[in-house]
């Protein structure tokens, strides 16, 4: 489930953890290759959240997301 704020960085950097370390599990080398590319995408969600807080910019809510 996604965070409420869409500017909550540090969900994104926390879900990228989670993912990195599921991927250490991984037998299947495709897979855990395929979890890690998630995990960066994860992470550029939290870079973008980032700079909507730095310059102040309202991340549009989500549909389905109240505030």
């Amino acid at each position: 489930m996604p965070p409420r704020d869409p500017n909550d960085h540090k969900y994104w950097r926390d879900k990228a953890a989670e993912l990195r370390a599921k991927a250490e599990t991984y037998e299947n080398e495709f897979a855990a290759h395929a979890v890690r590319r998630i995990a960066d995408k994860y992470d550029q969600m939290a870079d973008h959240a980032e700079e909507r807080i730095i310059h102040g910019i309202d991340a549009p809510t989500p549909p389905g997301v109240r505030k």
